[in-house]
């Protein structure tokens, strides 16, 4: 390496050592008011099922958030196509599949508004279990008179491994099926909710959310080519 290239190392790594330096110092002075390394989700790492415990009672009405039916109408904004009137309607937690032979599997999170349903199946890391969509969506068809839709969450946008090839392309063509990024549309209904929201201890838990959410799935360039 020549002089001339070394000398131009040493300055790159001073300025960025004064720079990360600086960083530190300045942290630990707006952190006294604004905690930016804070958040309750670092201390209790949810699962797959408290995910769904989270998402179900924010799309929920009648939910602890005290913001009547305001994330459930920007959830329901987020569908393309839908049938959803926004009114009265129940919001489960493990749904059974009554309506078909399987009738022990359960859906994670549905929407029932009586004539309409919203199911969310929640993937974050898990994979499908053999036929598991194809059965929901069996069971949402005789529900539901074919008015439904199927929220499938996952980290990147991931299709259900079990659907057959050309019924995952009907149901999408159909918008009966919608692939959702925790990091896409997910976190844009999060931000909206955060806007939309009055109480601050909501706005303060949906922040935190939002952060995880970057923090947790966060997607990487090889995952984007992956697709």
């Amino acid at each position: 390496m020549s002089a001339f290239r070394r000398t131009d190392l040493q300055q790159f790594v001073q300025s960025l050592q004064y720079r990360i330096r600086l960083l530190a110092e300045t942290r630990v002075h707006t952190d006294r008011l604004l905690a930016t390394r804070h958040n309750v989700f670092g201390y209790i790492q949810p699962d797959e099922n408290r995910l769904s415990d989270i998402l179900r009672d924010l799309l929920d009405p009648a939910g602890p958030h005290g913001q009547g039916n305001t994330f459930l109408r920007q959830f329901i904004a987020k569908i393309p196509g839908q049938f959803f009137t926004i009114g009265p309607c129940s919001v489960f937690r493990e749904n059974v599949t009554s309506r078909i032979e399987s009738h022990l599997r359960r859906i994670d999170i549905l929407v029932d508004s009586g004539e309409f349903g919203v199911a969310i199946e929640n993937k974050p890391w898990a994979g499908d279990q053999k036929d598991q969509i194809s059965d929901y969506v069996a069971h949402l068809e005789r529900r539901f008179a074919g008015k439904f839709v199927i929220v499938y969450l996952t980290r990147n946008e991931a299709k259900p491994t079990s659907l057959r090839s050309g019924e995952c392309d009907r149901l999408l063509r159909e918008k009966k099926l919608l692939l959702w990024a925790y990091s896409g549309v997910l976190r844009a209904w999060l931000t909206n909710c955060y806007k939309e929201c009055e109480a601050e201890a909501v706005r303060v838990f949906l922040r935190n959310f939002i952060k995880y959410i970057d923090d947790t799935f966060r997607v990487t360039a090889e995952e984007e080519n992956d697709d």
